[in-house]
């Protein structure tokens, strides 16, 4: 494994056994097998190495960018918004309680977003990936030409980040439906996207 990879492996496994407090980088070179002065060869600060881990390290991460790759095979538009939202619900799952860890240090925070910035990376890419694959669909024919396709991503999104936010607090229980809670959502959102829905007026 290339060096960077070892310093965001190694980071994000004190986060998760210890929290954002521990990150110290004797502990991280020691993890990685390297030097304390290459971990900043390779990322400018703390702020930086945290963005990094955020964006590229967890393997929640990694999975969901190839979970884009496998819904636009998916046979039709529920199969590839299920496998989606489970991705983007583990994301969540496994990155809140380490941005949530910098929240607690202002200027550590400050300079995890200024990475992010100047990066291009953020939690905007879950927003964009749901997005890019509504576009897909769309032009498949599969969702209405009149929605707002960013609009309806970062509901999708939000949504996942709820689910995970209370799964993570209260069990999977204390969402509706339990665990068939994601398929409850995206079945109640397809005849919107779909276009198909009807209007309550009528």
């Amino acid at each position: 494994m290339p060096m960077r990879e070892r310093i965001l492996d190694a980071t994000a496994r004190i986060i998760r056994e210890d929290g954002i407090a521990a990150v110290r980088t004797k502990r991280i070179a020691a993890l990685a097998g390297c030097s304390e002065g290459s971990i900043f060869t390779h990322f400018e600060d703390k702020g930086a190495l945290l963005a990094a881990v955020l964006s590229y390290g967890l393997p929640e991460g990694q999975a969901l960018v190839e979970a884009a790759g496998r819904a636009r095979a998916a046979p039709d538009l529920r199969a590839g918004l299920l496998i989606l939202a489970e991705a983007t619900r583990d994301y969540y799952r496994a990155s809140l309680p380490m941005s949530g860890s910098a929240l607690s240090d202002r200027a550590l925070f400050e300079r995890y977003a200024a990475a992010h910035r100047k990066a291009g990376t953020g939690p905007h890419l879950v927003w964009e990936r749901l997005a890019a694959y509504l576009a897909v669909q769309q032009d498949r024919g599969a969702v209405a030409r009149h929605l707002d396709l960013r609009l309806e991503a970062v509901s999708l999104a939000g949504t996942c980040q709820y689910a995970a936010w209370i799964e993570m607090i209260d069990g999977l229980e204390s969402l509706p439906y339990g665990r068939d809670f994601l398929a409850r959502m995206v079945d109640s959102r397809i005849p919107v996207l779909a276009g198909t829905a009807l209007d309550a007026s009528t």
